[in-house]
């Protein structure tokens, strides 16, 4: 197996310091997300990977190249690192059809050839009859595959994208994300992305970068640093609903168990007894019942009362006061069956698993 090794710092005068941290598997299709909030340093780590910034020290391999290495004063130049790089604002250019556009990176081409690679992207990306139309022309998520398309049509060998779903509306960034993602896997070309979206970083992401104030906090396959931050900084940077503050009371067949509110639950991580700790607890992890599950083996389920409902697009947020406020989320579909409005007496199933420690 083959990687991409980014292991460097760059400084800006009067600016916090930004050091890149991870590895990517680059023999074929993986997507690796840089996510934290708008300033830590997420595009500056792109943009040194495709070499338009140059960082202070450090290193940067990809595959057995070596793109740089402040040691032995290497720095590779954009052009002989071979990657595709898709701006924020897709930077389609204005005066050109979608055709030129895809065309323009493979300018000097034959023809010939150049008309036939230019056919089978268009075809690729669903985007005929649209050749001959300005970008103006056409809608975001056309803007956005005549981007792609434009990037991909060279053949990078790793691929480049800063908040690429970013100009376009919630309703249309949900749909492209699926289409993204396909996308990429089609072409088997290994990706980097930076996005602040909890929900685009966990649809497109095999690995995750969690970034703040220019440091990497914790890097990791996308499930398991949602639903397993190591610290509560992460937790709170990567959305997990509910985070309370919790004492350990023992340590039963080698799970801890905590008093959160009145309940007393048992819970993953590692702790001992008499300490205080935070319980991270995802809403989708949360199973909610109208009566007890006598034959769930799941040990923790408590008595509740819904608080409040909010709806969020196919899914539905439910507070409930189960000993502790404690915020889930269910679908549509769930809130009919179970006759959910506020008031209604429920039962809380919540694995031990659930629950993660930090």
């Amino acid at each position: 197996m083959t990687w991409l090794k980014a292991q460097f710092q760059k400084q800006f005068a009067g600016g916090p310091a930004i050091a890149a941290a991870f590895e990517q598997p680059v023999d074929g299709y993986s997507v690796t997300v840089l996510f934290g909030p708008s300033g830590c340093g997420k595009t500056t780590i792109l943009r040194c990977l495709a070499g338009l910034e140059r960082p202070d020290r450090g290193s940067i391999a990809f595959r057995d190249q070596v793109w740089f290495d402040s040691a032995n004063g290497l720095n590779c130049s954009p052009q002989l690192r071979g990657v595709g790089y898709l701006f924020q604002e897709h930077a389609l250019f204005p005066h050109l059809t979608v055709a030129q556009n895809i065309a323009f990176g493979l300018r000097g081409r034959p023809p010939n050839q150049l008309q036939r690679q230019v056919a089978e992207m268009i075809a690729a990306f669903e985007l005929q009859s649209l050749e001959n139309r300005l970008p103006r022309q056409i809608s975001g998520g056309q803007q956005q595959r005549t981007a792609l398309a434009r990037v991909l049509i060279r053949q990078p060998r790793l691929l480049l994208l800063d908040e690429p779903l970013s100009a376009l509306d919630s309703l249309l960034r949900e749909q492209l994300r699926i289409e993204l993602r396909r996308r990429l896997a089609e072409f088997k070309i290994p990706a980097v992305i930076v996005t602040h979206d909890r929900t685009e970083a966990i649809a497109l992401a095999d690995q995750v970068v969690v970034m703040d104030r220019g440091e990497v906090l914790q890097t990791g396959p996308v499930a398991e640093v949602f639903s397993k931050p190591i610290n509560l900084r992460v937790a709170q940077l990567v959305g997990v609903d509910n985070v309370t503050r919790v004492k350990v009371l023992a340590i039963e067949d080698g799970l801890p168990r905590i008093q959160i509110g009145t309940q007393s639950l048992l819970a993953v991580g590692t702790a001992q007894p008499g300490t205080f700790a935070s319980a991270c607890i995802r809403a989708e992890d949360v199973v909610l019942q109208r009566a007890a599950g006598a034959s769930s083996s799941v040990r923790n389920q408590l008595p509740g009362q819904v608080l409040s409902m909010t709806n969020e697009g196919p899914l539905v947020r439910v507070e409930v006061d189960c000993g502790f406020a404690l915020q889930i989320l269910v679908t549509k579909a769930a809130v009919n069956d179970l006759e959910l409005t506020v008031g209604t007496r429920v039962f809380v199933l919540l694995k031990a698993s659930a629950i993660h420690l930090v």
